[in-house]
């Protein structure tokens, strides 16, 4: 008997929800590490800038709503 039955959800469901925790926490350590790349090189640049600046990248990473992401 899987663990999975005990809690009432399905074994897809309950793997399913573990890939889409991963990817976006792959995701979101790569726009940490991108909004720190930068705010190295210029430590004073606000959140619109930097949105703008790494506009491309998070279109890239497929996120559904980008601007939760910097504001």
């Amino acid at each position: 008997m899987f663990v999975c039955t005990l809690f009432g959800v399905d074994r897809q469901l309950y793997y399913g929800k573990t890939t889409r925790r991963k990817t976006r926490h792959s995701n979101a350590s790569k726009v940490v590490f991108l909004v720190l790349e930068i705010r190295q090189a210029m430590s004073r640049i606000g959140a619109k800038k930097l949105y703008f600046l790494l506009n491309s990248e998070l279109k890239g990473l497929k996120f559904e709503e980008t601007n939760s992401l910097i504001f």
